[in-house]
Order: structure tokens, then sequence, then C-alpha cells
């Protein structure tokens, strides 16, 4: 093995010196034991007069309830409008998916009737004469969607 020379010596020799110098003096503050460090916080106390935290003197945060229930029916819509859901857990993920398929996951009636529909990794509402799986929305039944190309899309069933 080559010999090293003595720029290379004296630094390896300070690098040394460091590290062993380093958890020399962290030592007694690592080896103490929880019962020297209780009697001098008594003494410490004594000493200046202060009193110890006490735990039970903190305040709890108080409890947070939920400000509505986002599954309930909203007070206007009655519980005869809105027909199902099927809830699918990981079904949307939010990437679009070329031929993916189209789902009514639920539907409210009324004079405005609306669909809850997944197209393509996406969640939208949806209304006769929008644009759905390339054909337009012809009504919005209590049992489905009627498209303009005759095709019929019912709750939970899904079409390529």
């Amino acid at each position: 093995m080559r010999p090293i020379g003595d720029m290379a010596r004296r630094a390896l020799l300070c690098a040394s010196a460091i590290f062993l110098a380093i958890p020399a003096v962290l030592m007694p503050l690592a080896g103490r034991s929880s019962f020297e460090a209780r009697a001098q916080r008594v003494q410490f106390d004594r000493r200046f007069g202060s009193e110890a935290a006490r735990v039970g003197a903190l305040q709890p945060y108080p409890r947070l309830g939920p400000v509505r229930d986002p599954f309930a029916l909203p007070q206007r819509a009655a519980s005869r409008d809105v027909t199902g859901m099927r809830v699918v857990q990981g079904a949307s993920t939010g990437i679009p998916i070329p031929a993916a398929t189209v789902r009514v996951t639920a539907i409210v009636q009324g004079a405005d009737a609306r669909a809850l529909v997944e197209e393509n990794g996406g969640v939208r509402v949806i209304h006769a004469g929008d644009a759905l799986g390339g054909s337009v929305v012809r009504a919005v039944l209590p049992s489905g969607i009627m498209l303009r190309n005759g095709a019929f899309i019912g709750i939970g069933n899904a079409q390529k």
C-alpha cells in the first residue's frame, strides 16, 4: 500500500480527534438518568421559587362535530325524488381512460331531472340535452338515461 503524505496524515489526525471529542463531550448529557434530572428540577424550583408545570392545568381541545351530514338529503328535495346510488370505492381515479365505460350512479327527479354519471374516470351531473358517451341525452328517466342514439343506461349498469 502506498504511504500517505504529511497533509493527508494531519487531516486524518484532526478528523479522528474531532470524531472522538464529540462523543466525549456529549456523553454526560446522554448518560444522565431520569432520577438525577428530577432531583435537579426540584432543587431548581426551590432555589428560584418557580412552580412546577401542572399537567392537569392544560385545557383540552374542544370536540368538533360535523356541520352537516354529506349523505343527508337537502331540505328542499323529497325522498321520493331520489332514485338510488351505488358507491364503488376506487372506481374513479380522475385519469381519463380510453374506451372507459359510462355509468349512472344516481338520479334526482323533479321539474329539472338530473343524473350523476361517471364517464372517463370523472364524475359529473348531466341534464337532458348534455353530451354523454358520444351521444346526446334525450331524457332522464327514474330508472336511467335515454340517449338520442337509442341506447338506455340504467342505474348502476355500464355501457361501453
